[in-house]
């Protein structure tokens, strides 16, 4: 009877390791999130003019603050006067934050 329990603890050892082990393998899929943004109103659209500008109008017309992700792995572009993108290549811990701040007039 004890070297019964004696397995049956081991096992137990043996299966809560392997749980953390897939646990942290699982945790490390990279995923991704899209999503967009829209300005409406009652209002007329001349009454809402809204224009994205560019970094080659103005300096530090896009501004990227990162922590825990370098900046160089975060492209940007404003493709027109209304459309803005950005991508961000590595946010990969938990705390990792990327911002940017994109000057409209």
């Amino acid at each position: 009877m004890k070297n019964l329990k004696g397995k049956y603890w081991l096992l137990m050892l043996v299966g809560v390791v392997f749980l953390g082990i897939g646990y942290a393998a699982l945790i490390n899929i990279p995923f991704n999130i899209n999503g967009s943004a829209t300005a409406k109103g009652n209002m007329k659209p001349e009454d809402f003019k809204v224009r994205f500008v560019k970094p080659e109008e103005q300096a530090n017309a896009v501004t990227v603050s990162t922590t825990g992700v370098l900046a160089s792995k975060v492209t940007y572009e404003v493709t027109d006067d209304t459309h803005a993108s950005f991508a961000i290549d590595e946010l990969m811990e938990k705390g990792d934050t990327v911002t940017l701040v994109y000057t409209v007039v």
